[in-house]
């Protein structure tokens, strides 16, 4: 299960930026079996569409992105690795070894192909599964969303950009034949508490529950969650906040809206545990605070160059392994988690990066 922590800041920056203690949170996920990469960080553009390729496709990396990454060229060198992105996305290496090797593979994200396309046996998504993952569907729709985007940005579209606007003008032209997924008899509040009202409430739950129950092994699941992404708009509890948007993406309202992501992390941890006691669990998040307002904000109080790119590109991460599959004794570069799995639980594809690029 790769729970994919979208915008979930990591164990040293929480420390670092905000005096916000990790230890019992640690302590939640080694006493659960894992083992945490305090220091996990990479550098991507600090964005989902291009970290999703740097975790998933180690080949489409090493060949097409670290080259650019690293080149003293002139001009900004992500700009030059965007063209490849949405075909590495729709070419997801973790999830075609998986199918390859016969797992059973599905996915819950936010919509088909805003960052995960429909290639997984089961795609999750619009609080219902796909009947068919139709990826000309998706392309489609992967275009319209990208034109939306550049509206947003260069007119007054702007203003409802984070608005339930976005989803209905875009969802009344997703072209997917959805199919309804059974309810469960899982208390919400048991991973969510009482106050949070966020959109995967229940229909994450009654998809987890449906993966438990039909989907069967051995299985590569992968759940797409943003309670920790920007507008920070969470207490700790859960609750929504009436906040401007200066007020929604000022850092320092981040650690409560991280501390209830945590939460709910570790209810999910346990509730996949409960019906899969030997699972393998990986939790990686993208990127850090990675809003351009973030930036100006830290910059504008002193922070230096090297404290943005901690802030934007600190991520959590942590995996587990048990001793039944293998057990890890170290904790993984961000960049090896896709490698490791692959080569174990597939076949050897690929070379373990020795050292952090």
């Amino acid at each position: 299960y790769w729970l994919f922590m979208d915008g979930m800041l990591g164990f040293r920056a929480m420390e670092y930026f905000f005096d916000d203690p990790q230890k019992e949170f640690e302590t939640q996920l080694t006493e659960r079996g894992f083992i945490v990469n305090r220091n996990a960080e990479f550098e991507t553009g600090h964005s989902t569409a291009q970290a999703i390729p740097a975790l998933m496709c180690p080949f489409h990396y090493d060949k097409f992105m670290l080259p650019v990454l690293e080149s003293k060229d002139s001009g900004n060198p992500l700009a030059k690795i965007k063209p490849g992105l949405e075909y590495a996305r729709r070419n997801n290496e973790l999830i075609a070894a998986f199918n390859a090797k016969g797992y059973q593979t599905n996915t819950i994200a936010i919509s088909a192909s805003r960052y995960f396309y429909p290639t997984t046996h089961n795609f999750y998504a619009y609080n219902g599964k796909l009947a068919d993952n139709n990826l000309d569907a998706a392309a489609s729709y992967s275009q319209r969303v990208n034109l939306w985007d550049i509206l947003v940005e260069s007119t007054p579209l702007t203003v409802i950009k984070y608005t339930s606007i976005f989803n209905i003008l875009v969802g009344l032209f997703t072209g997917f034949n959805i199919i309804p997924i059974p309810d469960s008899d899982v208390d919400a509040d048991s991973l969510y508490g009482t106050k949070y009202n966020g959109t995967d409430r229940i229909w994450h739950i009654n998809a987890m529950a449906d993966i438990f129950i039909n989907s069967k092994e051995p299985r590569l699941s992968i759940i797409h969650d943003i309670k920790a992404h920007f507008p920070f708009l969470l207490d700790e509890d859960g609750a929504s906040l009436v906040r401007t948007e200066t007020e929604s993406l000022n850092i320092y309202n981040y650690p409560p809206q991280h501390r209830y992501t945590r939460k709910c992390l570790i209810n999910l941890v346990d509730f996949i545990l409960a019906n899969d006691p030997d699972a393998i669990i990986v939790i990686q998040a993208d990127h850090g605070l990675h809003h351009y307002k973030n930036e100006a904000q830290l910059l504008s109080s002193g922070g230096s160059p090297e404290e943005v790119r901690l802030m934007q590109n600190q991520t959590m991460s942590a995996v587990r392994i048990p001793e039944k599959w293998g057990g890890l004794e170290a904790p993984l570069d961000p960049l090896n988690i896709t490698r490791l799995l692959v080569n174990r639980y597939v076949g050897d594809n690929y070379e373990l990066l020795e050292t952090h690029p």
